[in-house]
Parts: C-alpha cells; sequence; structure tokens
C-alpha cells in the first residue's frame, strides 16, 4: 500500500506544472504594494502527543518560500498523522506570483484533529487605469469536507471583482481541477488580492485512514491601460499598434490592443487609450 505521505505528495509537483505561467517582461511599473498578509500554517492535536502548531510568516513585500511540516507517530496506538502547508510567493512593480498547498493525513483509531493553511493577501494601489490578467489554477483532493481553495479579488470600498472556490468532498485520488484565465480593466484605487489553500479535519475514527489536499497557483500580469509596447508612456507607438490590430481578436482575451476586454478592438478600446494618453 502507498504510503500516505507519498500518495498525497506527489500532487504538488503536479500542480505547479499544470499551473506554471511565464510572467512576461517589459511592463511598467504599475503595483505599489501597501499591506501583506502571507503565513503557512500547520497543527496536529491526536491521542498520541497532543496537540504541535507550527508556522511561518512573511516580512514585508520581499518574497516568500516557506515549507512547515509536522507528524506524529505512536506505534502504541498506532497513529500515524502528518500536516504540511507550503507556499512560494512574490511581488513584483509590474506582477505577482504564488503557488501554495496544504496537506493533511491521518490513520488512527482515536480523535485527530489536523489542520494546514497556505494564505497568501497583497493589498496593492494602482495609481492609473490599469489591464489585470489572472491565469492560473484551483486544485482540491480528499474524501472530507475540510478541504477549501479560494481566490478572490476585491476593489474600492471592498467591493468584489472576481471570486472562485473549489471545495470539497472530492473523490480521493481524482484531484479537481478549476483553470482561470481573466483579462480585468481597472479604474485606479487599492485592491486586494487573496488566495487561500485549505485543507482540514476533527474526527473519531475506527482505524479509517483520512487525507485531504489543497493547491493554488497563479500568475498576474498589470500593465497600464493603453501602454500597450511597455514603455511607461500612452503615445502615438501605442496608437499605432492599436489601429493595426482593429477589429476582432483571434483569440478573446489574448489581444493585447482589446483593452475592455470584449473580444474586439474597436472605439471603445480607442477612446480608452486617448483617455490613459501621457
Amino acid at each position: 500500500m502507498t504510503s500516505p505521505r507519498v500518495r498525497l505528495t506527489y500532487l504538488a509537483p503536479a500542480v505547479l506544472l499544470a499551473g506554471l505561467l511565464v510572467i512576461q517582461h517589459g511592463y511598467a511599473d504599475t503595483i505599489i504594494p501597501v499591506d501583506q498578509d502571507r503565513f503557512t500554517s500547520v497543527l496536529l492535536d491526536t491521542d498520541c502527543q497532543g496537540q504541535t502548531i507550527d508556522g511561518e510568516t512573511a516580512q514585508g513585500f520581499d518574497p516568500f518560500n516557506s515549507m512547515v511540516w509536522i507528524d506524529q507517530q505512536c506505534a502504541k496506538i498506532p497513529i500515524f498523522a502528518f500536516a504540511n502547508a507550503s507556499q512560494n510567493s512574490s511581488i513584483g512593480p509590474s506582477s505577482m506570483s504564488a503557488f501554495a498547498n496544504a496537506v493533511y493525513s491521518a490513520q488512527s483509531p482515536g480523535s485527530v484533529l489536523a489542520s494546514a493553511i497556505s494564505n497568501f493577501s497583497v493589498t496593492f494601489e494602482l495609481p492609473r487605469a490599469s489591464l489585470l490578467r489572472l491565469n492560473g489554477v484551483l486544485l482540491g483532493d480528499g474524501q472530507v469536507l475540510g478541504v477549501e481553495t479560494h481566490l478572490e479579488l476585491t476593489g474600492p470600498d471592498g467591493t468584489t471583482i472576481l471570486s472562485k472556490t473549489l471545495s470539497g468532498p472530492f473523490r480521493f485520488g481524482e484531484p479537481t481541477e478549476q483553470s482561470i484565465d481573466e483579462v480585468l480593466p481597472l479604474d485606479p484605487g487599492v485592491y486586494t488580492l487573496l488566495g487561500r489553500a485549505l485543507a482540514a479535519d476533527a474526527v473519531d475514527m475506527a482505524d479509517d485512514f483520512i487525507a485531504g489536499e489543497s493547491a493554488f497557483n497563479f500568475t498576474v500580469e498589470v500593465s497600464i491601460l493603453g501602454d500597450l509596447n511597455g514603455d511607461s508612456v500612452v503615445g502615438i507607438l501605442d496608437l499605432l499598434e492599436l489601429l493595426a490590430a482593429w477589429g476582432d481578436c483571434p483569440v478573446k482575451g489574448e489581444c493585447s490592443a482589446d483593452l475592455n476586454a470584449d473580444g474586439t478592438v474597436g472605439i471603445l478600446d480607442l477612446l480608452t487609450l486617448l483617455a490613459n494618453w501621457g
């Protein structure tokens, strides 16, 4: 029988590869970080060793690379349980990215409380009208209810702009994925991007095996609305590029001159570019 540890943790590299997106360079400095709350946390409470807690918190806006792991094993009961949370995230002048997962597994005839969470929350200001591109994937696995992956973007006054949630129970061993591909024109203002991977359960077991995993992987790219060539200025070169792309986009969301993300480069995009001139 495959060990619980091996069976679950193989999913993390798979999610990373499935959702890995290359950050394109050349965008202007458009993101001004305001606040952040990035952390990993794990907890186990069993009849074997009682409660054990561990965690790490990001300091400032530097890249955050964290992995916390705790396990409990007791041959007399017998008990095997572990909880793992990890996160690799970064905040750049015009992009943000994060890969995070939370995993737990337990097998015991007694009671087990297990919790793992990886949290990414960044508040940032957009000083000019901008175009935000968000690509990624959410993943969940496990036969219990306490598995949830959540991604949310809120704007000024707490308005929800985007909200995606993937929650259990799932069919164990057959991970469920939800892809995200969004292009969002945004006004100047303060925004918060939240990603949370949570896997938790509290049970009295009869020698059953329980397990769960939650993960997300995303990349955000922000450009000044109308700055099509990435030179930090909306001007004649951008206007010429927009006119050259006039008409329907071959693929909706993949046409940089489609400033309002409606699938067509037209008069509305031209007016938007002119409104952001300079």
